[in-house]
């Protein structure tokens, strides 16, 4: 019976740890560039100078993206580098994908650009050379 009692605990034991193991994100998890995509792709319309406003959908998907990026630098630079990329090879209205931040109450500095410097260290560097870059191109 002491043995059964033991063995019971023993897995149980086992049982906590593998659902811990399961549940617990790693802490330098970086996003993939297709779920970045995935979570804004109802910006396309926006973006590609279809529509004139990005719909409530786009802006919920980038505003997660956002939390993502601000909590974390690896996911950051990551979703950073993928939206250079996709800038870099898909039709994007460049000064319509700009927009999106502002349209949508981003904080994160990220944007879709293809000339963006990805290794900068902050976010808050993004967003103060982002405001840089639009001061010179408005005058």
């Amino acid at each position: 019976m002491a043995r059964g009692v033991k063995m019971g605990c023993t897995l149980w034991v086992v049982t906590l740890v593998v659902l811990a193991l399961i549940t617990t994100s790693p802490t330098n998890a970086v996003i993939q560039c297709n779920d970045a995509i995935g979570r804004i792709i109802e910006c396309r319309p926006f973006v590609t100078g279809e529509a004139t406003t990005p719909s409530a959908e786009c802006c919920a998907g980038a505003k997660d993206l956002d939390k993502i990026a601000a909590a974390s630098q690896p996911d950051r630079q990551a979703i950073c580098e993928c939206f250079k990329s996709a800038a870099q090879s898909l039709p994007v209205n460049i000064a319509k994908a700009r927009e999106l931040p502002d349209l949508c109450d981003l904080n994160s500095g990220i944007t879709i650009d293809p000339d963006i410097d990805c290794s900068q260290r902050s976010s808050k560097e993004i967003a103060i050379g982002i405001n840089l870059e639009e001061t010179v191109i408005g005058e």
